[in-house]
């Protein structure tokens, strides 16, 4: 049963929901699937669809949203999942809406944490974003919208003309290549940036602008943008955002270890 409207988002609306049969408030996701695919792949859709929400659906950490239900009708998925009361980190990567820096790395660190276990469980997310994060309230993250990136698409540059700005998109990805775990921790080095100084890491005027920059060239040092940055912190960014991902983090878990030392080491924080 809705009840309101959440929000709009670039493939649809949200709804706030509550299932009248256990009374559980829910969010419900709608992505508009004729605007979105053409016509020769949505013979295949409701199938594709499902499956990959099942896998998503069967993810379960408190660092990620729960998938609840999934039903193709009408031209329209429909995702029931769980309902987050917070804001998303969006909110908080505008410069004068930052965090301090030391909450921002316990949020990232927590982020990889999730993102550790999907990647174990083989679940590659391909669209982390502030966008895609909610912080509620305790300030422990959840991840959004698991899998339904490959849902909608494939092709990654037409699911960045879907998505709107591909400022978070890996090399790897703007070249069609199969994408690892390791893609994700790329993305999650876009978002640190963005969070440490209210700044994408990679603009322009338009999508093939940014996608280029992406693929060939280094984001301003972080320092430049926000001169508190402590070198250390700074060159864990840098490492995420390498181009060729035997040159990053290897995994999420990885990533954890070392935001856990910079963390309880009091001189970063000065």
């Amino acid at each position: 049963k809705i009840e309101g409207e959440l929000g709009h988002g670039a493939m649809g609306i949200v709804y706030k929901a509550v299932d009248p049969t256990i009374g559980r408030s829910v969010a419900i996701k709608t992505i508009r699937l004729d605007q979105t695919l053409g016509s020769e792949q949505l013979a295949d859709l409701k199938e594709r669809s499902l499956r990959e929400a099942q896998v998503a659906g069967q993810l379960s950490h408190p660092g990620i949203v729960t998938i609840y239900d999934v039903v193709e009708k009408g031209g329209h998925l429909f995702i029931a999942m769980e309902l987050i009361e917070g804001q998303e980190l969006s909110r908080y990567c505008a410069e004068d809406t930052l965090l301090k820096p030391r909450q921002a790395t316990t949020i990232i660190g927590h982020i990889c944490h999730a993102l550790d276990y999907a990647h174990k469980e083989g679940v590659v997310h391909r669209d982390i974003k502030p966008s895609n994060i909610m912080l509620p309230k305790d300030g422990r993250p959840k991840i959004m919208d698991f899998g339904i990136t490959k849902m909608i698409s494939s092709d990654a540059t037409q699911t960045a003309a879907i998505l709107g700005t591909p400022s978070y998109m890996s090399p790897e990805q703007i070249d069609l290549e199969k994408v690892d775990g390791r893609s994700d921790l790329f993305s999650v080095g876009a978002v640190f940036y963005e969070l440490l100084c209210g700044q994408r890491p990679f603009t322009g005027p338009n999508i093939t602008a940014i996608l280029k920059k992406i693929a060939t060239e280094d984001p301003s040092p972080l320092h430049e943008a926000n001169p508190e940055i402590h070198p250390k912190l700074a060159a864990v960014v840098s490492r995420l955002l390498a181009k060729d991902p035997k040159d990053r983090f290897q995994s999420g878990g990885e990533v954890v270890a070392v935001l856990k030392r910079l963390l309880e080491d009091p001189s970063i924080w000065d």
